[in-house]
């Protein structure tokens, strides 16, 4: 039997899941790498790799799936085009979960971060 606390969080979860898409994820990712370094792509890959591996507690799963939701949303409080001051919020996000969630992160989920980050970075 479910916990309220467990379905309060899935129903949160599945409001999100619309606005993740690893697809939209990995295309802007590889388009703003450049732009944003290998520390902020390495912290993106993580938080992907942690959702993947499945021993990320539901509360923080869900703070994964917004943080690489609101990554890809076009549209938000300061608009990606401003060059790096518009990815700004976006880190803010990115950066609080990945702190938050750092102490569960197994280190075969940072070495796949790196191995990617590597391909984007081939000099760091």
């Amino acid at each position: 039997m479910k916990s309220k606390a467990i379905e309060y969080f899935n129903a949160r979860i599945d409001r999100l899941k619309p606005h993740y898409d690893p697809a939209k994820l990995f295309a802007k990712l590889e388009k703003t790498a450049r732009k944003i370094g290998a520390k902020s792509a390495y912290a993106i890959l993580v938080l992907y790799y942690s959702l993947l591996g499945g021993n990320v507690p539901l509360k923080d799963r869900a703070m994964i799936i917004a943080a690489l939701g609101y990554f890809i949303l076009p549209a938000d409080l300061l608009p990606d085009i401003m060059g790096l001051i518009g990815f700004t919020d976006d880190f803010a996000v990115i950066w609080y979960v990945y702190r938050r969630i750092r102490g569960s992160v197994t280190d075969d989920i940072k070495e796949k971060a790196r191995r990617l980050v590597a391909t984007w970075f081939p000099e760091e």
